[in-house]
């Protein structure tokens, strides 16, 4: 009876392990940038994309994946090609018919003990098989509009601001448009900030500050890199075009800098109380409290 009750136990505890695992496997192979196959190893391909330019096939390209032996293609979640170079970075599908959508994924593969062996696959486009004389194509770039474009986007820690993006088709077509517009949004390090699927980049209350990048992309792949700067405004590095009045408080700007930051830094994150404000303001440091409130 010990014996088989052991065997009972084995197997209900690996029955309990495969269904704690099944949730995990359906959640990254459905994932936004990469989904992870069985037996893989710790290898992508970046920078897929792919458009139709003429009426000869749908052309898909990519960055090259280090120490990868070459790439295996899948169209409609089905293998239709294995490039048996890494040098290779582009591959034309001439199998499509006029006016049908296509999906793709990219995975590049080593050979280890004379098996192959698959990296994660990348992200899935989509791309729609076109005619000249078809008037909505697929994109051909991610822009920034004129009127949101910034040299330097920067957001507080634990606040948030939007991003905006637009697919558009190549410069100098007239008369046609993009077929869809959609724009995937992720980030390079979730650790510092997060981006939703509207653009807004919010940074995490962890304290943690630096530099993230949030990635727009259209759904045939191309796609604009945004840098974003996670910074904590309560402690700055440096006090830019101030005056101080009176002269008393000249000492928070240098020799207590550190002690002022810490300060405000507490009541913005340790202790917030909504109705006590600290304004850094071109004419000097302005503190505003609510005579009702009572510090401890």
């Amino acid at each position: 009876m010990g014996i088989f009750s052991k065997m009972m136990n084995t197997k209900i505890k690996n029955v309990v392990i495969i269904l704690v695992l099944i949730p995990y496997l359906i959640y990254n192979t459905y994932g936004n940038e990469n989904s992870i196959q069985p037996n893989n190893i710790d290898m992508c391909v970046k920078n897929f994309s792919g458009n139709m330019l003429n009426e000869k096939g749908i052309i898909l390209k990519w960055s090259k994946a280090q120490k990868s032996k070459g790439y295996v293609i899948y169209r409609n979640s089905k293998k239709i090609a294995t490039i048996k170079s890494n040098k290779i970075k582009k591959y034309i599908d001439k199998k499509v018919k006029s006016g049908k959508k296509y999906t793709y994924e990219i995975a590049p593969y080593r050979i280890i003990n004379g098996e192959k062996v698959l990296g994660s696959k990348s992200y899935k486009i989509e791309i729609k098989a076109t005619k000249r004389n078809t008037k909505k194509i697929n994109p051909s770039r991610v822009v920034i509009p004129d009127f949101y474009y910034k040299e330097n986007y920067s957001v507080g820690l634990n606040e948030s601001i939007k991003l905006h993006a637009k697919a558009k088709i190549k410069k100098g077509v007239k008369k046609k448009k993009v077929f869809n517009s959609k724009i995937v949004w992720s980030s390079s390090d979730e650790s510092l900030a997060t981006v939703d699927k509207n653009g807004v980049v919010k940074a995490n209350n962890n304290r943690k500050t630096g530099t993230v990048y949030i990635t727009a992309r259209a759904i045939n792949g191309v796609k604009k890199v945004i840098k974003v700067d996670v910074i904590n405004y309560y402690n700055p590095l440096k006090f830019k075009n101030y005056r101080v009045v009176p002269e008393e408080l000249a000492p928070l700007f240098g020799k207590y800098k550190n002690e002022m930051c810490e300060i405000a830094t507490y009541f913005a994150f340790d202790n917030k109380i909504s109705n006590v404000k600290i304004d850094l303001e071109s004419d000097g440091l302005s503190v505003k409290t609510q005579p009702e409130v009572k510090l401890n």
